[in-house]
């Protein structure tokens, strides 16, 4: 039995797989932890991007409006002619009232 030689312990003392082993976990969760941020950005450039498109179509919706009542506006407050061949003309609203009242009051008298 000389020819044999004793590996002392009686137990393997590598450590095997141990660093290989411990990788794949902490691999598997940083990449976890990349498709959370790649998520999570991609949402929120893709929420802002709607919000933003949204406010532009509501604008885009709102100036023919504004434009209608700037028109409007303009024919209630200022004087123009409306038909110049039968002389009718367009007073404001205010001064229609005054008028409005003072010839009622005129009739009540």
């Amino acid at each position: 039995m000389s020819g044999h030689s004793s590996h002392g312990g009686g137990y393997e003392k590598d450590e095997g797989f141990g660093g290989v082993l411990l990788m794949i976990p902490v691999s598997m969760f940083l990449l976890f932890v990349y498709v959370l941020i790649c998520w999570f950005g991609a949402t929120t450039s893709l929420s802002r991007e709607m919000a933003h498109k949204q406010v532009m179509g509501a604008e885009a919706l709102h100036q023919p409006l504004q434009q209608f009542r700037d028109q409007e506006d303009s024919s209630m407050h200022a004087y123009g002619m409306k038909d110049s061949e039968k002389g009718m003309v367009r007073i404001p609203i205010d001064r229609a009232m005054e008028l409005m009242v003072k010839d009622a009051s005129a009739k009540s008298k």
